[in-house]
C-alpha cells in the first residue's frame, strides 16, 4: 500500500504456517486484528481476516489468486524448488488455508462471497494487482464513496 502512494499502515500477519487448531491462537489472532484496527487503517494477510473483519463496513476484503501452473512456477522460481516439491507444497498450503477457515469460521476460504474483490495474479501480474485494489481502496474507501455492501443484508 505504501509503496502505491497510500498512506496506510501496515500490519502483515502471515498465512504461510501450518493451520492452527488451537482457539488461543484464534483469540490471539482477533485481539491483534482489532488492536491493529483500532489504530488506524491496516492491512492484513491472511490468517481468515476476510472472516474476522467480514462485518465492518470500512474494509476492503480481497482475494488473490492464480491457477496451479501460474502458482508452481511461482513457487520454483523464488523457493528454489522442484516443479514437483513445489506442486506439492502449493497444495499443503492452499488445504491448510481451507482447513483453518473452514474450522474456525465454518466458510469456504475460496468462496468469492467472503471477498469484494478477487484478482488473478498470474493475469494482472504482483505490481498489477497491488495497483487494482490501491485503486479500489482509493474508489471506495478512502473517496468515502463506499455502497452498501450486499453481504451484510
Amino acid at each position: 500500500a505504501g509503496r502505491r502512494g497510500l498512506e496506510i499502515d501496515v500490519a502483515t500477519i502471515r498465512d504461510d504456517r501450518p493451520a492452527a487448531c488451537d482457539p488461543g491462537i484464534v483469540a490471539a489472532t482477533r485481539a491483534i486484528i482489532d488492536e491493529a484496527v483500532k489504530k488506524g487503517p491496516a492491512v492484513f494477510v491472511g490468517r481468515g481476516a476476510q472472516c474476522l473483519l467480514a462485518e465492518r463496513g470500512d474494509g476492503l476484503n480481497v482475494f488473490c489468486h492464480a491457477p496451479m501452473p501460474a502458482l508452481i512456477q511461482y513457487a520454483v522460481r523464488n523457493l528454489g524448488i522442484s516443479a514437483q516439491d513445489a506442486e506439492k507444497k502449493v497444495q499443503d498450503m492452499n488445504r491448510q488455508r481451507e482447513q483453518y477457515v473452514q474450522r474456525h469460521w465454518s466458510r469456504k476460504w475460496m468462496s468469492p462471497l467472503n471477498y469484494h474483490l478477487c484478482i488473478d495474479t498470474s493475469w494482472y501480474g504482483i505490481d498489477g494487482a497491488a495497483e487494482v485494489i490501491t485503486r479500489a481502496v482509493r474508489e471506495r474507501l478512502v473517496s468515502g464513496r463506499s455502497g452498501t455492501d450486499p453481504r451484510a443484508q
